[in-house]
């Protein structure tokens, strides 16, 4: 059986390093290829924790290069779409890496015949729910269990980002139901959690939408090997948090996603950890 071709933008990022070394470690499966705007780790991914990527399946493009996006994915099965500017609220940057990084992956897949785009979205599509009096604590993790009666968020409610970076995810997700409907390629939405470098919730606030690495790639692998009859869909990548907000039972019934790790497995480290501190004012210290 031929190995499947993948490539992963974003490679030398905090999850797509990660993903790229998850997937390179699967054995014949996978023909493994990276692109990103330098051969460097991130700022979040230490340079001693990175995964090196050999020359040969590394290209350095600037996402926002549609000529050489396209070159980069001739002969692909799968795109795994990781680039993005994280968070810098910078109007000029979130355009370029996010917006037109997000089209220009989309429209090269549809160029090169992609059978399938894995696209990262965040868990911060839906941040604004916070400013809601049921949401508030529960967002801000204060919560080690959820109140009686809490529904947790699903992929079909409304989206509330309340940042740029949020806003350009809704478009990415909204840019790849156009692209799946309309040409054909079948797009596949993760709402990734937060990953943090040390792997564990190290703030209050990450406690609700923790997700590990190995539960990241798990679900991005999941996607990965879907029936090519899922054209589109979109998916929460949280680990199996007791206090979580966002629900993951859409993707346990249509993809088989069972996290692995819990942040309530940390509750104690971190009570530790924060002694003498200052205080963890969690979601509303970003709010104000």
């Amino acid at each position: 059986m031929q190995a499947k071709k993948i490539l992963i933008t974003g490679a030398y990022g905090l999850i797509g390093n990660k993903l790229f070394r998850h997937l390179d470690g699967l054995g014949g499966g996978y023909e493994v290829y990276g692109l990103g705007r330098r051969k460097a780790p991130s700022k979040r991914l230490k340079e001693e924790a990175s995964y090196v990527i050999d020359r040969e399946r590394y290209a350095v493009v600037d996402i926002a290069d549609f000529e050489a996006v396209k070159r980069s994915l001739q002969g692909m099965d799968v795109v795994v779409h990781m680039a993005a500017d994280p968070g810098s609220e910078d109007w000029q940057s979130i355009r370029s890496s996010n917006l037109t990084g997000a089209y220009n992956v989309l429209e090269a897949a549809r160029q090169n015949a992609v059978k399938r785009v894995v696209l990262a979205s965040t868990v911060q599509v839906n941040r604004g729910y916070a400013l809601q009096e049921e949401y508030e604590k529960v967002f801000a993790g204060e919560c080690e269990e959820l109140p009686a009666g809490f529904r947790r968020i699903r992929h079909t409610d409304p989206v509330k980002p309340v940042s740029l970076y949020g806003a350009s995810k809704v478009w990415t997700e909204a840019l790849a139901h156009v692209y799946a409907h309309a040409h054909g390629v079948s797009c596949l939405c993760v709402r990734i959690g937060w990953v943090t470098p040390s792997d564990w919730p190290d703030r209050r606030m990450v406690f609700p939408v923790w997700c590990s690495a190995r539960d990241a790639t798990a679900m991005i692998e999941l996607c990965i090997e879907a029936p090519m009859s899922l054209r589109f869909d979109v998916f929460y990548a949280v680990s199996d948090n007791r206090c979580g907000w966002a629900d993951i039972d859409h993707a346990r019934e249509v993809l088989g996603y069972e996290p692995r790790d819990h942040s309530q497995d940390y509750r104690e480290r971190f009570r530790t950890q924060a002694q003498g501190n200052q205080p963890d004012l969690g979601w509303r210290s970003k709010a104000q």
